[in-house]
């Protein structure tokens, strides 16, 4: 069979997905070609400029705080249906935005959120998961019978992107004084936050 006809019967998604099966092409190919933009070593996927300049500037909170950003893909989407129903979800090196920008409120503080559930995993190993939870007086790091607020990486998550934010939205946990906050991010990253007045 000639590669005109090949090309003809195959779509190029399937064609590149056959190549990485049988090594015929680095995977690193496949994610930079698929990706329309990349900020560091986050690669975002086909989204409209307002979420390609938001994940940029949440990209370079994490830089000033010096924290590094695991490599991850993000993927907008136009409804819910992407993010099992929430704003947002984080599986390992995927990340699902679910956030209609410019009219949910706070959209800024949900890529920060989804992107340090990224940071979480790459860097929070299961002794200081412990700390924190000891911490925070939790009893769970994740679990579906565990409400929301009281999981260990949700607060994680918040309490992160809280530190990096602008200082305007405190995180949708309890215990969220200033004190209380700026001790709970040091303890997960060992720098102070961004929101800190000089």
């Amino acid at each position: 069979m000639d590669t005109t006809r090949i090309r003809r019967l195959f779509p190029r998604a399937t064609l590149v997905s056959l190549a990485l099966f049988l090594g015929l092409v680095p995977s690193s190919w496949s994610r930079e070609r698929s990706a329309i933009f990349e900020a560091g070593s986050i690669a975002v996927h086909p989204a409209p400029p307002i979420a390609r300049e938001m994940t940029s500037w949440a990209v370079r909170r994490y830089d000033q705080a010096g924290l590094e950003l695991p490599q991850a893909d993000v993927f907008f989407h136009d409804g819910r249906d992407g993010c099992d129903g929430y704003l947002g979800t984080t599986v390992v090196s995927r990340i699902d935005l679910c956030v209609r920008l410019a009219m949910e409120p706070g959209p800024q503080r949900i890529v920060l959120h989804e992107l340090a559930h990224a940071w979480v995993i790459a860097n929070l190993d299961a002794t200081r998961q412990a700390s924190f939870l000891d911490l925070r007086g939790l009893t769970s790091w994740a679990g579906r019978a565990v409400p929301w607020k009281e999981q260990g990486r949700e607060q994680a998550a918040e309490i992160v992107a809280w530190g990096l934010g602008d200082g305007t939205m405190l995180p949708m946990i309890d215990d969220t004084g200033p004190e209380a906050l700026t001790e709970a991010f040091r303890s997960l990253t060992g720098v102070d936050p961004l929101n800190q007045p000089a």
